[in-house]
């Protein structure tokens, strides 16, 4: 059984600051008169902290063979902004015939605000020469409801 790693530390740094038009805002400077004076006024959020955010995971394959292959991953993000997630995750992968296969996801974000059970299936179809890959994701996002994701890649 192999053991894959991965880890990232993004966003390092100070501060980030912000040019530019789009800065500038109109006030009235003085709302109790009947004409308006207005001010072109340059906003005061010029400058912001960058998240720094930390990432780890862990992953392995529980079965894999020539027809089969069942993978787990776990993984922790730690950052500044939010309380640390963590995200689970297996897939297992059947092959039906040669570069033709079957995949069934599941996964659970964990400590999000408004994310939880996740699952999916996938098909690798060979036709003409080229391999089509249709993918479905699914996630529920508690009280914002569902969310439904679609994908065709076509990979040559």
């Amino acid at each position: 059984m192999v053991l894959r790693i991965g880890m990232t530390l993004t966003n390092l740094g100070g501060t980030m600051k912000l040019e530019g038009p789009d800065l500038y805002v109109k006030h009235d400077i003085n709302t109790e008169v009947t004409y308006k004076q207005i001010c072109r006024c340059k906003s005061g959020y010029t400058r912001m902290a960058i998240t720094t955010s930390f990432r780890i995971g862990l992953g392995t394959y529980v079965i894999k063979n020539e027809k089969t292959s069942l993978s787990v991953e776990a993984a922790i993000n730690d950052s500044r902004d939010y309380t640390t997630r963590y995200n689970l995750g297996s897939e297992f992968i059947f092959n039906i015939v040669e570069n033709q296969s079957v995949a069934l996801r599941l996964g659970y974000l964990g400590n999000y605000d408004e994310a939880g059970l996740t699952a999916g299936a996938g098909f690798l179809v060979t036709l003409g020469g080229f391999n089509f890959k249709f993918d479905y994701a699914y996630a529920d996002m508690n009280r914002l409801g569902n969310s439904q994701r679609y994908t065709l890649s076509i990979l040559f």
